[in-house]
């Protein structure tokens, strides 16, 4: 089995491949920019 995700050496990227719900080969790719200050603003303080 072989990993779906990898960090960047620098620690400040992150990458995921997720498989389609037919199995089918992805026919795009989201790039998400500056997901860690998205996922500070979603998560209230003390969680």
């Amino acid at each position: 089995m072989s990993t779906a995700y990898d960090v960047s050496p620098d620690g400040q990227r992150f990458l995921m491949i997720k498989a389609s719900e037919q199995g089918q080969a992805p026919s795009q790719i989201n790039v998400v920019l500056n997901w860690f200050e998205e996922l500070k603003r979603r998560v209230p303080p003390g969680k």
